[in-house]
């Protein structure tokens, strides 16, 4: 019998660098990668995750996911569930299936020449002024209603049942605050939810990993680039993290 596999969905948080380092060289984590770590790619947590556990690793976030025809390709949550429908036929037995939730007012649009961009709530208007009370109004309303948060959760439920009949193991995290803190209570007892501990009642990601030394490149840099993604000490502390949830689990 060969390897299980590790299955991982998400966005720029989850993208492989030698994935992204294929399509544009000059972005802040290549940049960092050759300038302060003196190679063109580092490791992310979830290829670290892979090699502790044995298995064997198949990335489908950011720009390591399927680009549809029609879809297109891009980091929000949409686009996750996308790449989960195109790949849960290759989910097994014994395998495991990581989602990182993304920020809720990322969302794909069409334009009039059928190209499809996924917009973040700070870039709007940069394709199409005409859109842009459309698109406030949509992010306004995606990041306060929680009618977003429960239409993602009502999402996953399928795939929760999938793991049932499969038997692979399925876990969710993120580093958006806003996702975590949702029914943070109902989360810490939902055993899929990958939630290190942390002493304080509104839960980060971004502050856990940072109490263990400078999780984002911004930090490790001290600003010189300034990136939130997580640099080699961040995605190595994420590692070690969700290793020892994923281990704790199994016993």
């Amino acid at each position: 019998m060969g390897k299980s596999t590790l299955h991982v969905f998400g966005d720029s948080f989850s993208e492989p660098i030698d994935i992204l380092a294929k399509h544009n060289t000059d972005n802040s984590r290549c940049i960092y990668s050759r300038e302060y770590l003196n190679t063109e790619t580092y490791p992310i947590w979830s290829e670290l995750l892979a090699e502790s556990l044995n298995m064997t690793h198949s990335n489908h976030a950011g720009l390591a996911g399927h680009s549809f025809k029609k879809l297109g390709q891009g980091n929000s949550n949409l686009n996750i569930l996308f790449n989960l429908n195109q790949f849960a036929h290759e989910f097994k037995k014994g395998d495991i299936v990581i989602v990182g939730f993304t920020d809720v007012v990322r969302f794909p649009w069409q334009f009039d020449n059928n190209s499809v961009r996924t917009y973040l709530p700070n870039d709007y208007g940069n394709d199409g002024i005409s859109y842009k009370r459309v698109l406030d109004f949509i992010a306004i309303r995606r990041d306060e209603d929680d009618f977003y948060k429960e239409e993602l959760f009502q999402n996953m439920k399928v795939f929760e049942h999938l793991s049932d009949v499969i038997g692979f193991q399925l876990y969710y995290w993120s580093w958006y605050d806003l996702i975590i803190n949702y029914k943070l209570e109902e989360k810490i007892l939902d055993k899929k939810w990958i939630i290190p501990p942390s002493e304080d009642n509104y839960y980060s990601l971004n502050n856990v990993i940072s109490s263990y030394g400078p999780g984002s490149i911004a930090a490790e840099t001290k600003g010189k680039i300034n990136d939130c993604h997580y640099g080699k000490i961040g995605n190595e502390v994420q590692h070690k993290l969700f290793l020892d949830y994923i281990k704790k689990q199994k016993q």
